[in-house]
């Protein structure tokens, strides 16, 4: 997997892009807060025209009660405006959060494995949440002060210069020395705020490889070896935040200076030209009133260009995982594209020369030194119960994943009811299997929803009957039904055979034609190992069974086993059959104490490996 500090994307997106990409499905509300930031940009600069009018109004001693009236009215219909334009910028937001989580949920269900295993988990699960708020807040805080600031910016630039071009060259002076400071320092910000996010992918990712495995760190006393881990992943993202921190906290008073150098310059040259008579006191405090309605955009301008930046950055990380289903997402062959969405109905299981290396990762942990497996050729007919044994590493585990397409084939060809899975509908592929995994994974809520992940249409009964036949019934608290009772974070409540029971009850909830079990009794005591095996036997006639196992005793009754050895097929006969020919079924019979007699301790030491 990817570690989260060599990540560096090939390109990074721009803010123009972020925008056109990600408001492009929403541009109704974008359009709307436009149009009303326009209008209430228009209501703002009408009140310093109105403003000049009522002093002259009263130097002139004229009726003025309208004029208040009229100054009243457009100051809260400016701030009506103000709030309406707030929620559809709010609205917005929210809508491309929506979307954009959905969209990486999509992927990361769905990405192949060998796509998906490039990144830790905590990368994964940093992008899907903090990266998608920090676009979710950037939005909102940029688009209403740059649609704002722009169009009150412009209008009080127009008016100023028709109020006085003397004192409008002036402040265009100030504004433009302020802007190009922005510009200078917006390439920095990109690149911090990019590191600043990985850094926190990074400690994200820490945190969740220690947690994942907790009480293994605790028991070894390593908790500070693990937090020394963490504390350098906070360090260095602290050290980049602060960095970016900096930077835009410099961005704001310089450009404040800027701005108020400009105000006491016009304050200045204005009130000498007051004094001389050239300019009325009511158009130096329209243009001064112009001139603090500039003051906020340019400054908001700086705030804006950093939140941008931020969601620029937070953009790319999270297209990077989007772009993982257009660029490598399992798909069908082109030999055959009419077999999409058939269903499957023969199981007959062929393996022909199949060859297979897991890829290497990105910061080099599996290489592809040789394949996994090589030259994998067996048949399985409909209904047979097949076993698979071998030492650790062999590629028991591998030819399920493979039949199950998490991976393709690197050579050969996996056929189910004579036809290359490749041109299958993956999910009606994987409606055939149902698949038990050794560590038996069970996801945090009800028992019932655990069930019924392969079947979601059975009723209670059926569930209490799954949990029964595994011998789980006790599970049920008797005051509350099985959507009530709950299980902690991947079962932290159940034991090791307890979840693998779940899983087993959970395959036979599910009926399905083919049945896989990768070490899947492994944690499970022999009294209840008899009652898995009395219930595997008593499923839907003609249910295909493939067992990968440690344990012999598992798969003797097998109409075939399966011996691999170093990724290939060592040998395929039933259990009497090996126990004549093959030198390392037969000691691991031994040694498991299935068959009387001395072994071979060459042998003996790779079955130990094991």
């Amino acid at each position: 997997m990817r570690d989260p500090d060599s990540v560096r994307p090939s390109r990074r997106h721009s803010i123009g892009s972020v925008f056109a990409r990600r408001v492009a499905r929403h541009k109704g509300l974008f359009i709307a807060a436009a149009v009303v930031s326009v209008v209430q940009a228009g209501v703002s600069l009408a009140q310093p025209q109105l403003v000049s009018v009522l002093i002259e109004g009263f130097q002139q001693h004229r009726e003025v009660i309208g004029w208040v009236g009229l100054l009243v009215a457009l100051l809260v219909a400016g701030a009506v405006l103000m709030g309406f334009q707030q929620f559809c910028i709010s609205l917005m937001a929210e809508n491309v959060v929506r979307d954009t989580r959905t969209s990486l949920a999509r992927r990361m269900l769905g990405t192949p494995f060998s796509e998906l295993n490039r990144f830790r988990r905590g990368d994964l699960l940093s992008r899907a949440t903090s990266d998608t708020q920090l676009l979710r807040q950037a939005l909102i805080q940029s688009s209403v002060q740059l649609i704002s600031g722009a169009v009150i910016g412009v209008g009080a630039l127009v008016a100023m210069a028709f109020v006085d071009i003397g004192l409008f060259a002036l402040t265009v002076i100030a504004v433009l020395c302020s802007l190009l400071l922005v510009l200078l320092a917006a390439r920095r910000l990109k690149s911090l705020a990019v590191a600043s996010q990985e850094g926190a992918a990074a400690y994200a990712s820490a945190i969740e490889r220690a947690l994942s495995a907790l009480p293994t760190i605790r028991s070894y006393g390593a908790v500070n070896t693990q937090m020394s881990t963490i504390q350098d992943a906070v360090d260095r993202t602290w050290d980049t935040g602060v960095r970016f921190v900096r930077l835009s906290a410099w961005l704001t008073p310089v450009t404040s200076v800027a701005v108020q150098a400009s105000l006491l310059l016009v304050l200045g040259v204005g009130g000498w030209r007051v004094a001389e008579g050239s300019l009325s006191i009511a158009a130096l405090i329209a243009f001064v009133m112009y001139l603090v309605m500039l003051v906020g955009p340019v400054g908001q301008t700086a705030s804006a260009i950093s939140a941008l930046h931020q969601a620029a950055a937070a953009d790319t990380r999270i297209n990077e995982i989007e772009q993982l289903e257009a660029s490598s997402a399992i798909g069908p062959t082109a030999r055959d594209l009419s077999r999409q969405g058939a269903a499957v109905h023969d199981t007959t299981i062929e393996f022909s020369g199949v060859t297979f290396g897991y890829p290497e990762s990105s910061h080099g942990s599996r290489a592809t030194v040789g394949a996994t497996i090589a030259d994998v050729s067996f048949r399985i007919a409909p209904g047979q119960k097949i076993g698979i044994v071998g030492p650790s590493g062999a590629g028991k585990s591998t030819l399920l994943s493979l039949l199950e397409r998490f991976y393709d084939v690197s050579d050969g060809v996996i056929e189910l009811g004579g036809v290359d899975i490749r041109e299958l509908d993956v999910d009606e592929l994987r409606r055939t299997f149902s698949y038990v995994q050794q560590d038996a994974p069970v996801l945090a809520g009800s028992i019932y929803e655990n069930l019924r992940l392969g079947a979601q249409d059975a009723d209670d009964a059926e569930c209490r009957d799954a949990l029964e036949r595994v011998n789980l019934g006790y599970l049920l608290n008797p005051n509350a039904d099985g959507n009530q009772n709950r299980l902690g974070d991947q079962g932290s409540n159940l034991s090791g055979g307890e979840r693998q029971r779940l899983a087993i009850g959970r395959a036979l909830l599910a009926q399905r034609p083919v049945l896989l079990l990768d070490e899947a009794t492994s944690q499970v005591d022999s009294q209840n190992e008899a009652l898995m095996q009395r219930a595997l036997a008593a499923m839907a006639p003609g249910t295909t069974q493939l067992i990968v196992a440690h344990r012999l005793a598992t798969i003797v009754d097998s109409d075939q086993i399966i011996v691999m050895r170093d990724g290939v097929v060592e040998d395929i006969g039933t259990h009497a059959e090996l126990l004549a020919r093959n030198e390392f079924y037969l000691t691991t019979a031994r040694q498991q104490r299935l068959v009387a007699g001395e072994w071979n301790e060459d042998v003996d030491l790779e079955v130990q490996r094991s």
